[in-house]
């Protein structure tokens, strides 16, 4: 039986509005060095380093995994009962 390997899912980058710093280069190249199999890109609200990651991790025998942060808000949350919801209910995920 083979090792389990461990693969990072969430991975927000220099491309993710709020929170990332990570370079994808960088990411990358490490998860090649660690033999990591894969690695998912999860950047926040956006998909604008996707193609950059894609060819990275090919390139260096990582699997390349897409992934996005969402957030999603009720049309009706400006009346009375959709705010009312949405103070029951802040995060839903998706």
């Amino acid at each position: 039986m083979t090792a389990p390997s461990f693969v990072h899912l969430r991975l927000h980058s220099e491309y993710s509005i709020s929170d990332g710093t990570v370079r994808i280069d960088d990411a990358v190249a490490a998860a090649a060095v660690d033999r990591m199999p894969a690695l998912a890109l999860t950047d926040l609200a956006n998909q604008f380093g996707l193609i950059k990651f894609y060819k990275a991790a090919r390139a260096n025998g990582v699997k390349p995994i897409a992934g996005c942060v969402t957030s999603s808000f009720y049309l009706g949350m400006f009346c009375q009962q959709g705010r009312e919801l949405a103070r029951q209910w802040p995060a839903i995920p998706i």
